[in-house]
C-alpha cells in the first residue's frame, strides 16, 4: 500500500482557503495500524475520512449507526460502504489496490457538518463563522479512527 494522492476538481469558484492547494483524494496506509486509509472530497468542498476494516473485523458489514461502541470521529461515524458500492461519487471512493490488499469494508465520517466549512458554500451570508477542515485535520481523525478500529478488533467487540 502506498501514499497516493489525486487533484481533479476545479475550485476556481471557491476563492481561496487551505483546499486551493490540496489534494481532492489522498489514500495511504495508516503507520501504527497499517490499515488503509482514504480522504475523499465532496463536490462541495468539504472532505470526508474513511479506514478501510478487513474481513472478519467487528465492523464489517455494519451500517454506521451499528457500530457499537460508535467511534469518537469528527461529528460521528455518518456512512459505511462496501468496497464494490456504486453511487454518484463512486470515482472518489475507489481505491488503489496493491496486489494482495484484501477487500475493505469502509467506516468514514464527514466534515460538513453545522459548523464545518464547505469551500463551495463560504461566500453565502452566514457561513462566515464556519471553520473548514484541512486535509491534515481530516488525516489526524482518520488515524484516530484507524486507532479505535484496531482497539475494537482486539477486544473483538461486535457490530
Amino acid at each position: 500500500m502506498q501514499v497516493l494522492t489525486w487533484t481533479y476538481m476545479d475550485k476556481t469558484g471557491w476563492g481561496a482557503g487551505a483546499w486551493s492547494g490540496e489534494p481532492d483524494k489522498k489514500q495511504w496506509p495508516d503507520p501504527a495500524t497499517g490499515l488503509p486509509c482514504l480522504i475523499t472530497r465532496n463536490p462541495l468542498g468539504h472532505l470526508h475520512g474513511w479506514v478501510g476494516v478487513p474481513e472478519g473485523h467487528p465492523w464489517h458489514g455494519a451500517a454506521a449507526d451499528a457500530v457499537d461502541p460508535p467511534p469518537e470521529v469528527h461529528g460521528h461515524l455518518t456512512e459505511t460502504r462496501p468496497p464494490e458500492a456504486k453511487g454518484p461519487y463512486q470515482w472518489a471512493m475507489d481505491y488503489q489496490h496493491d496486489e494482495g490488499d484484501p477487500d475493505v469494508w469502509w467506516v468514514g465520517f464527514d466534515c460538513g457538518h453545522l459548523h464545518d466549512l464547505a469551500p463551495a458554500m463560504q461566500q453565502l451570508e452566514g457561513l462566515s463563522r464556519r471553520t473548514y477542515r484541512d486535509l491534515a485535520y481530516v488525516e489526524k481523525h482518520c488515524g484516530w479512527l484507524a486507532y479505535q478500529a484496531a482497539a475494537a478488533a482486539t477486544r473483538g467487540v461486535t457490530a
